[in-house]
C-alpha cells in the first residue's frame, strides 16, 4: 500500500510538476539499473538470513511465548478459567510467528519491486519519452520507500530482541548482586580465620580512689 500510493505521488509529481528531463534520464538509466538490481539480490541473499535469525533470536524463545501467554491468560474470564477450558474453546490462538511471517511478505514484495524497477530502466526507461522517464522513477522511488519501511520493520524486531536480552542481563546482574551481598554480611558476622579482628569499643571504667 505504501508503495502504490509512493508510485502515484512520484509519477504526478513527475508528470505535471516537476518533469525531469530526457537527456537527465539517460545519465541516470545505468547507474539506476545497477543500484536497483543490486539491492534486489542482497535482498534475495538477505531474507533467508534475517528470517532465519529472527525466528531463532526472537520468536521462538521462552520469553516471547511467556508474553504471548501472559497477555493471553489476562484476557482471559474468570469462568472459563474455572472451568479449564481449552485455548481454542477460549477463542485464542495468537499467531506466533505472525508479526515475522509479515517481515518476510514484506521482504518478498520488496525484491519483486525492485526486480521491477530495475528492468524497466532497460525496457521501458529505452523509449527515452518524458511519460516512460517518469515511470521509470516513481518505479526506482517506490522501492526506495519500499525498502525503507523493511528496514524500519526489522529495526523495531531488533530493538524488541535488544531490550529483552537487556532486562535479561540487568536480571542475572542483580542476582549477583544481591548474592555479594548475602557473602558480605554473611563474612561480617561470622569472620574467616585470618582476617581482621571486629573492633570493639570499650567503655573506660572509673577509677577507684586510693586506699586511705
Amino acid at each position: 500500500m505504501i508503495a502504490c500510493v509512493g508510485f502515484v505521488l512520484v509519477l504526478v509529481v513527475l508528470l505535471w510538476l516537476l518533469p525531469v528531463p530526457v537527456d537527465t534520464y539517460k545519465q541516470l538509466r545505468g547507474s539506476l539499473f545497477t543500484g536497483i538490481f543490486a539491492v534486489s539480490g542482497f535482498l534475495l541473499s538477505a531474507k533467508s538470513l534475517v528470517i532465519l535469525n529472527m525466528k531463532k533470536e526472537i520468536y521462538g524463545e521462552e520469553w516471547y511465548l511467556n508474553r504471548i501467554h501472559d497477555r493471553d491468560w489476562s484476557s482471559t474470564e474468570h469462568g472459563r478459567k474455572s472451568e479449564r477450558a481449552k485455548r481454542e474453546a477460549c477463542g485464542i490462538t495468537s499467531a506466533v510467528y505472525r508479526p515475522l511471517a509479515q517481515v518476510g511478505a514484506l521482504l518478498t514484495v520488496n525484491i519483486i519491486m525492485a526486480l521491477i524497477a530495475a528492468f524497466a530502466q532497460i525496457t521501458l526507461g529505452l523509449a527515452e519519452t518524458e511519460v516512460a522517464v517518469a515511470v521509470c522513477l516513481a518505479f526506482a522511488f517506490s522501492t526506495a520507500l519500499l525498502l525503507g519501511c523493511s528496514v524500519y520493520l526489522m529495526w523495531l524486531n531488533f530493538e524488541t530482541m535488544y531490550a529483552e536480552w537487556e532486562a535479561i542481563a540487568q536480571a542475572k546482574l542483580e542476582k549477583k548482586w544481591n548474592a555479594s551481598l548475602d557473602e558480605f554480611h554473611e563474612a561480617a558476622v561470622h569472620p574467616t580465620p585470618g582476617s581482621p579482628a571486629k573492633v570493639k569499643t570499650v567503655e573506660a571504667e572509673e577509677e577507684l580512689p586510693p586506699p586511705k
